[in-house]
């Protein structure tokens, strides 16, 4: 069997059938396809060959040359079957050939081709089915189609199997209905028309689009083609119908149909303008388009070319037919290309500048270019006025440490300035193309959270009127400080400023700060804050897995003498080397903490027995008994320790830290190098020393504490030299307290340096007020500690209240202890001389239990020494007590120091005292301490040589 591969054929079943069959091209009417039938018939075929008529040879064929058209390809043309009955000819048929047509449609539904069933015209009738319709019986039973004879009556005749499977129906089931049955309500009336006109004999067949019921209700559209078939008397004898199933056609139009809709819908939408144009001019255009360039219709903008909408020449001299022409032809051959372009209206004559967006499309196999226009002429103007206003600013951005970026609405870069490329290291050719999204890739490589910094930019880009201050951080270590602020002109944000700030030195700091806020910076260990932290965040832990917390509180019992002998730089390179020892002894999950001065703590994780902080807990105390290499020596130091558990001693770290602190003073009570756990007989007594610290500081606030003075005077005379202000605490509930009662809480709390500042200004104040009533007292002395000295701003203090109160720097004394001097003696040293600077005296207080060293009473501004009251308690009996008074006070006295004996009761004490050489005392001989000791008014002579104790 013959055929051309481009065509489709049922060739299986055309060569079933056993007469000869054809398929011809209607537009060509040359023969396409055929079966093996046919060749024996005819002899050997060729494609695009000769017709139905030359191959029969008839001599009078109905489609000879001028006498008219062949009637089976005029039927086929309108999609109806149709027969003709050709004369006996020469060629390999010898007798009469009756041909019937059936037409053959395409995939989109136009009918293309006819097949042709040849036979021998015999005596039979048309209606008769059998003899010559019985052979192609196979060929109507299986083709791709419907078809069915029905009677006048409408009911069906016969039925395929092919109408059976689109309706699905049986053919028993068929047969018993009519048409009309199956016909949709709403399409009947038209398909009854047609029936009718058929009857009246009009036409003698129709083509018709309707719907026919399924079985399962649902509405098939089909294609019908019927054709009449009339008996002698020409009335419609029967009818043959072809049924084709477009339901599959009829969707895709409509989804053609929706796509269509939509696309014209967008297309139209579009408040850009909006082109299609092919190689031969423009195509379609949205109303966008008839807007921009002041058409008065679509149909007079379809006629123009780019060039026609624009002025001759572009800004840059460029002919705009010739550049319109390339930039055309480039999107053909590239698929897009995007530019600035020149246009003018239609109505105006207006130039005004677009941005043109070209890309290639594909439209139903032919090459087209979409064309999307944008007016940008406001944008150009807002872009031409920021940089006029900008211009202005340029040397003062260049000139200002932080880099800045300005954009406009679009993101494209307007200016920076120099410290801006400097800073991100940007090149030039990237900010001469000006293109935000390419600075934004580039920088993202450099950050060190780009998925951060993009979702902070777009957050900004959302809100046109945002204002945000952040910092960003680079992968090289850098930090800077981001600041971002819209751009506004005419009221309208227009833009964006950005400004950087490189702060690496400042977050250094800050970072710096935060460590040293938590950390020890002698040690390196965490520090009481730094401990807390751990703790609440070890008892989060804790209290989500269930395992117990234990800590360690523990302080070093010879630090003190350590460091009050050896001097600070020993005690602090004992501190460290403790800690490194500590450090050795936990675990990773551990923390070691210096909790303060010689006190340390450890917090231990995860203990599955309290057995585990007993076991580190020996191993500190082996540990740390073992002697260290300090300087060329060896030091040995003896350590208590106290533990507290989670949860059995408490909830919070505050509670944690009390208990082992209890506990670690009653290891202290019970003898060095030991420990204790927390007991409950032990909660009254820490939670006391807490409350005691606890009212100390309140003690501060709320002027509870109060100056007793005692005078100073002249041993020969009792006259006043001098007054010593000693602080007492006036406690709510326990009434007046001695220092001794809170001055160790103090300096174990760390409140000693704000409590020698209260009494300091208390006293200027005081003596400032006396001075003011006429009261003479001579100077006023107070007590200087080492933790003073320490904070090495000690004369600039004592300075800023002098200035406060009034009171001159003549009228003031400060004494300080041995021990105080020959730690850090070089700073004590430089404050000392200040002090003296300012016209305060200098008083070594308790001389002699010290190192009584001529050097530093050499080194040091001194005034006076005061012997200690312990070597005057016992005069003149004690001979050794007697023979250390006399070596102070000549000491003294070869120095050109002052010598004042303190804790003088007797008269015998004095005389002794005097008989050596010494001028001036203090005791109970001659006041106790008072809040309001008797002062002379200015000009008055006190004289009490032989006064006695006042109670």
């Amino acid at each position: 069997m013959g055929s051309n591969s481009e065509l489709p054929g049922p060739e299986a079943l055309m060569d079933a059938l056993p007469g000869p069959v054809l398929l011809l091209d209607l537009a060509s009417h040359s023969l396409q396809v055929w079966n093996a039938r046919a060749e024996e018939v005819y002899g050997p075929l060729e494609a695009g060959g000769a017709t139905c008529c030359a191959l029969i040879g008839t001599e009078s064929p109905p489609c000879r040359e001028g006498q008219g058209a062949c009637p089976l390809a005029a039927a086929g043309a309108r999609g109806v079957p149709a027969e003709a009955v050709l004369p006996p000819g020469e060629g390999a048929a010898s007798g009469a050939v009756r041909i019937r047509g059936v037409p053959i449609r395409d995939v989109s539904g136009a009918v293309r081709w006819l097949a042709e069933l040849h036979e021998e015209a015999g005596e039979g009738h048309p209606e008769e089915l059998e003899g010559g319709d019985a052979r192609y019986r196979l060929f109507f039973e299986e083709g791709p189609l419907g078809m069915a004879i029905t009677q006048p009556d409408k009911a069906w005749e016969y039925v395929n199997q092919g109408l059976c499977t689109m309706l699905g129906y049986s053919e028993h089931e068929l047969r018993a209905m009519t048409w009309a049955e199956l016909t949709h309500p709403e399409d009947l009336p038209a398909d009854l028309e047609q029936f009718e006109r058929i009857f009246q004999g009009e036409i003698d067949g129709y083509e018709l689009e309707k719907r026919f019921l399924c079985k399962d209700g649902s509405a098939l559209p089909i294609r019908m083609l019927v054709r009449c078939e009339r008996g002698a008397d020409g009335a419609p004898w029967r009818f043959l119908a072809l049924i084709e199933d477009i339901s599959e056609q009829r969707e895709a139009e409509q989804q053609l149909r929706e796509s269509e809709l939509r696309y014209r819908t967008l297309f139209e939408q579009i408040p850009d303008a909006v082109f299609i144009f092919d190689r031969q001019g423009l195509r379609e255009a949205n109303s966008g388009a008839v807007e921009l360039f002041g058409c008065t219709s679509k149909e007079e903008l379809l006629t123009c070319h780019p060039a026609d909408l624009s002025p001759a020449t572009q800004p840059d001299g460029s002919d705009s037919r010739a550049l319109a022409e390339q930039r055309i032809g480039e999107t053909f051959r590239q698929g897009a290309h995007r530019f600035e372009w020149l246009h003018r209206r239609r109505d105006t004559g207006a130039e005004f500048t677009v941005e043109v967006t070209l890309n290639r499309l594909d439209l139903q196999g032919e090459a087209v270019i979409q064309a999307v226009v944008r007016d940008i002429t406001e944008r150009k103007r807002m872009e031409n006025e920021l940089r006029s206003a900008l211009s202005l600013n340029r040397a003062v951005q260049d000139s200002i440490a932080n880099g800045i970026l300005v954009v406009d609405r679009e993101g494209q870069v307007i200016t920076t300035n120099a410290q801006f490329a400097e800073m991100w290291g940007i090149p030039e050719d990237f900010l001469a193309i000006g293109d935000d999204d390419r600075l934004l890739d580039y920088v993202l490589k450099h950050l060190k959270d780009p998925d951060g910094f993009l979702g902070s930019v777009k957050a900004i880009y959302d809100d046109p009127h945002a204002v945000s201050q952040d910092w960003i951080e680079f992968k090289d270590g850098r930090v800077f400080e981001r600041f971002s602020q819209p751009l506004v002109l005419d009221g309208e944000p227009r833009g964006r400023v950005w400004s950087f700030l490189d702060i690496t030195e400042r977050k250094l700091a800050e970072d710096r700060m935060a460590y040293m806020a938590y950390h020890d910076l002698l040690t390196g260990l965490p520090n009481r804050r730094g401990l807390q932290e751990a703790l609440q965040e070890g008892l989060q832990r804790g209290r989500g897995s269930g395992e117990r917390l234990g800590v360690i509180f523990l302080d070093l019992e010879d630090f003190k003498d350590i460091n009050d002998n050896l001097g600070h730089s020993w005690g602090d390179s004992l501190l460290i080397a403790v800690a490194e020892r500590l450090r050795t002894l936990v675990q990773s999950q551990d923390t070691v903490a210096r909790f303060g001065g010689d006190e340390f703590a450890i917090l231990m994780e995860g203990l599955a027995e309290p057995e585990q902080g007993t076991a580190l807990a020996e191993r500190v105390i082996e540990h740390l008994t073992r002697p260290f290499e300090i300087g060329g020596q060896r030091l040995s130091v003896n350590t208590s320790l106290g533990i507290s558990l989670f949860p059995e001693d408490g909830e919070t770290g505050e509670d944690l830290l009390a208990k082992a602190d209890a506990a670690m003073y009653r290891a202290k009570e019970e003898g060095r190098n030991t420990y204790r756990f927390f007991t409950r007989e032990l909660s009254v007594q820490g939670q006391s020393r807490l409350v005691w610290k606890q009212q100390l500081r309140d003690a501060l606030d709320s002027d509870q504490l109060v100056l007793y003075y005692q005078p100073q005077v002249v041993l020969g005379e009792g006259t006043l030299v001098g007054l010593e202000a000693l602080v007492r605490w006036q406690h709510p509930y326990e009434g007046l307290l001695g220092p001794n009662r809170f001055i160790p809480l103090a300096e174990e709390s760390g409140l000693i340096v704000p409590l020698g500042e209260w009494v300091l200004r208390e006293a200027c104040h005081q003596g400032a007020a006396w001075l003011a009533e006429g009261r003479e007292f001579g100077r006023i002395a107070v007590n200087i500690g080492a933790d003073h000295i320490k904070r090495g701003n000690l004369p600039q203090r004592v300075a800023e209240i002098l200035a406060e109160t009034g009171l001159a720097g003549q009228r003031l004394e400060v004494e300080i202890t041995e021990a105080s001097l020959l730690d850090r003696p070089q700073e004590c040293a430089e404050q000392l001389h200040a002090l003296h600077a300012l016209g305060l005296r200098i008083t070594i207080d308790d001389f002699g239990t010290g190192y009584s060293s001529l050097a530093y009473l050499k080194a040091f501004p001194i005034d006076r020494i005061k012997i200690d009251k312990g070597f005057v308690a016992d005069l003149p009996d004690d001979a050794n007590d007697a023979a250390l008074v006399r070596a102070i006070i000549a000491l003294g006295k070869a120095l050109g120091l002052v010598v004042l004996g303190e804790g003088v009761e007797t008269e015998a004490q004095r005389r002794f005292l005097q008989g050596e050489g010494c001028e001036l005392g203090q005791g109970f001989l001659w006041a106790r301490p008072g809040p309001k000791p008797r002062t002379p008014r200015a000009g008055a002579t006190r004289r009490r040589r032989h006064a006695p104790a006042r109670g």
